[in-house]
């Protein structure tokens, strides 16, 4: 399959490293849920899971035009495939914990204060529907930020 005329195999070996940087944070959060809840809500705060992914994204951009010698293109469609995986992987690791780890549903109800039925088939449906947002948005928020780390990289 190719991307603006690469292999995903081209790709493959820009963005190898940070997609697995992406999926063992999405799986130490997992593992870490399972075994204590307060300690994965401490962890993998939105803050810190926000610096990670800009970070993977940065480098992406970044090494594409640095270490690889290709172009903003290749950068964007970079960032967008490994959003697309890491998206759609972590969706999936969200479906599991939704199933598998019982206080992420009572942290929601007692944030929304509402009935507990109600909360959580909302919950299931969401995490479903993440099996598409989830993958889309992270390609959208890839490309962009390994745009931006790409232009920072050419300036430089």
């Amino acid at each position: 399959m190719k991307f603006a005329q690469k292999e995903f195999k081209d790709y493959w070996k820009i963005i190898k490293i940070p997609t697995y940087i992406l999926i063992a944070w999405s799986i130490l959060g997992f593992l870490i849920s399972i075994a204590s809840f307060s300690l994965y809500a401490t962890i993998f705060s939105p803050i810190a899971s926000w610096i990670l992914t800009i970070a993977v994204f940065g480098f992406i951009g970044w090494s594409t035009i640095k270490d690889h010698k290709e172009t903003i293109k290749i950068a964007a469609w970079s960032g967008a495939l490994t959003g697309i995986i890491s998206g759609f992987i972590g969706a999936i690791i969200g479906i599991f914990m939704f199933y598998l780890v019982p206080e992420v549903i009572q942290a929601a109800i007692a944030q929304a204060g509402a009935n507990a039925a109600a909360v959580e088939s909302f919950m299931a449906i969401g995490i479903f529907i993440g099996l598409i947002t989830g993958p889309l948005i992270s390609a959208i928020i890839g490309a962009i930020i390994a745009v931006i780390a790409a232009l920072i990289a050419k300036k430089i």
